[in-house]
């Protein structure tokens, strides 16, 4: 269930969360199980906008990258590289960890972001 959609910042993401939570919160009547989705989402989100404004430097295991559009998840961390496996695929790639350029297939382009930068 996807309840902060169309938010383009940081800030517009917290006014919205806000709002919901005042809503779905359990001491307010709402629901307990939508309450913890919506705070799974908003860590979610939170992250993902946290690495568009640091870079890859700051990548965790588990995090969403964009590889050349398509949606992966970063398997392993290290200290100038990281790895990245496609979600529902085998297809995985080694990326410089400096700008997200794939360390042996140069034309994979990493991204925190669905828009992708073709060099």
């Amino acid at each position: 269930m996807i309840f902060l959609k169309g938010i383009e910042n940081k800030e517009q993401l917290k006014r919205n969360y806000r709002h919901l939570a005042m809503q779905l919160h359990p001491d307010r009547g709402g629901d307990s199980q939508l309450f913890v989705k919506l705070n799974e989402e908003y860590e979610r989100l939170s992250r993902k906008f946290e690495l568009m404004s640091k870079g890859f430097e700051y990548l965790k295991l588990g995090d969403t990258v964009f590889v050349n559009g398509t949606e992966c998840m970063v398997t392993f961390v290290g200290s100038d590289i990281f790895i990245a496996k496609a979600k529902g695929r085998s297809r995985k790639d080694v990326f410089l960890k400096t700008n997200g350029i794939g360390k042996y297939h140069p034309q994979f382009r990493a991204s925190v972001s669905m828009n992708y930068r073709s060099c």
